[in-house]
């Protein structure tokens, strides 16, 4: 469907929003006595953003510039309003907060259960405040609680397919999408496929009685998923996946297609009348930081097995949030396993990761709904 019959159906292509939201979200180690908190590299990009605390949002103003010089001119107090930090879904939890006689894995659940549920309050929030939610998470759990929020904050707002109950589509670039019925308790389960969770076909595969998660439910048709750049799937999974209709590319189809056309293909199958927000997870673990460092004189020397592996190119990456960007219907960002970034790709990570918010700041600022410049 074109641009123009989507109009005629009043349908609309873009979204305005205010500005952005950073949410963070880190996993709570049942043994820690410490308020988790997102690796050092993530909270220095979200810092040089300069983001004012959302709590604090509705006291910023021209006098309260004027009585506080440092807080700099209006202008630039606007301009910082654009970004705001709407704190961590793990609040003051620790890992003493768990039941200390329950075993290891129940105190997972129940601690992962509640970082999740805070995580989908706050992207609620963002959403209602108008703004887009970037959610930076460990680990990959929290993301559903982020696609939760984000969907149930569309049912909310009366988006919802007529046809098969879903509320967004959800695109997720990653080397593993482990879905698979197959699990042997239900840590394991949610450790491995936290999407099933949210998804009508796969929701019955989710083990009843799950601690810390009773409040869930799912978002979202099957067909309305799709995995991008998965390394060597195993039959079952693909069985699983295609049995299920989930859409997915493995990592060769991707570096064969090129990511444009791929994030294309996927687009077409989950979204096909652009009338869905679109929750994109990105696993910046998933990204090849090796081939990043080397120059692009020496790439077109290398030979092409040694750019195997099944590796996700960053390229791919950020043409992959490029194409969703021009659809005009992003509705939410998820960062997953920032913890696992080593310590000599953090400077890469951190230009990549910016450059992303580069091109999304500037695209929410291209709405419409505000003008200022970001970074």
């Amino acid at each position: 469907m074109d641009a123009d019959s989507l109009k005629e159906e009043g349908i609309s292509l873009h979204l305005e929003r205010k500005g952005i939201g950073f949410i963070h979200a880190p996993r709570v180690h049942p043994e820690s006595t410490e308020v988790a908190r997102l690796p050092a590299w993530i909270r220095k990009v979200i810092d040089a953003w300069q983001p004012i605390s959302r709590i604090s949002e509705d006291t910023v103003s021209l006098k309260s510039t004027k009585s506080h010089p440092s807080a700099g001119t209006a202008a630039e107090v606007e301009q910082r309003k654009f970004c705001l930090d709407y704190g961590s879904a793990t609040s003051d939890l620790t890992g003493n907060d768990a039941d200390k006689d329950l075993d290891e894995a129940t105190k997972f659940a129940l601690l992962d259960g509640a970082v999740c549920k805070q995580t989908r309050s706050l992207i609620r929030i963002v959403l209602k405040d108008d703004r887009l939610p970037i959610t930076f998470v460990t680990g990959r759990i929290p993301s559903l609680g982020s696609l939760s929020g984000h969907g149930m904050a569309r049912a909310e707002s009366k988006i919802m397919t007529v046809d098969d109950a879903s509320s967004v589509c959800l695109l997720w670039v990653d080397l593993f999408a482990n879905m698979n019925p197959a699990m042997s308790s239900f840590a394991d389960y949610l450790t491995r496929c936290p999407a099933a969770f949210l998804l009508h076909e796969t929701f019955a595969f989710v083990p009843r009685h799950f601690p810390g998660f009773e409040w869930i439910r799912p978002w979202m048709s099957a067909k309305r998923a799709a995995f991008i750049g998965l390394q060597h799937p195993s039959d079952n999974e693909i069985r699983f996946l295609e049995d299920n209709h989930i859409y997915y590319q493995t990592a060769d189809e991707l570096a064969s297609r090129g990511a444009e056309d791929s994030i294309g293909r996927a687009l077409a199958v989950i979204n096909p009348r652009i009338d869905l927000p679109i929750h994109l997870v990105i696993n910046f673990f998933a990204l090849d930081w090796k081939l990043a460092t080397i120059n692009d004189s020496a790439v077109e020397q290398i030979d092409e097995t040694v750019l195997g592996g099944g590796a996700i190119l960053i390229q791919d990456a950020l043409t992959t949030l490029d194409v969703v960007l021009k659809t005009g219907r992003l509705g939410a960002v998820d960062i997953v396993e920032v913890e696992q970034i080593a310590p000599q790709d953090v400077n890469k990570a951190t230009e990549i990761l910016t450059e992303m918010l580069r091109n999304i700041s500037a695209h929410i600022q291209s709405e419409g709904h505000h003008t200022s410049s970001s970074l």
